[in-house]
């Protein structure tokens, strides 16, 4: 700041306190939300078919306890259509809340 080097109670790396660029700083924001991007869509469960069995999160607990089978994917393919076994119930859940088995 000023053309002298910060001084700090903290460790710091020698380029910490070094003036950045307006471009170089977009550029970099643009990569990193680039690579968030990326692993977002890498997520997602469109390798789902009909009959694999997947572990479903319980709504309240959190925990993933109950078993499924997939029936089907609505059209956006966010959402399946599952059969739990156990309490012989078809519902509707959202891919974040399945586990591939």
């Amino acid at each position: 700041m000023f053309g002298r080097r910060m001084r700090s109670a903290l460790p710091a790396a020698a380029g910490a306190f070094e003036p950045v660029s307006l471009e170089a700083a977009a550029e970099a924001r643009k990569k990193t939300q680039e690579a968030v991007l990326a692993e977002i869509g890498n997520r997602r469960l469109d390798k789902l078919r009909d009959g694999d069995v997947v572990w479903v999160q319980n709504r309240i607990t959190g925990v993933w306890d109950k078993d499924a089978v997939v029936l089907g994917q609505r059209n956006g393919g966010a959402s399946f259509s599952l059969y739990f076994p156990d309490s012989k119930k078809v519902s509707w859940r959202d891919e974040r809340f399945l586990r591939m088995h």
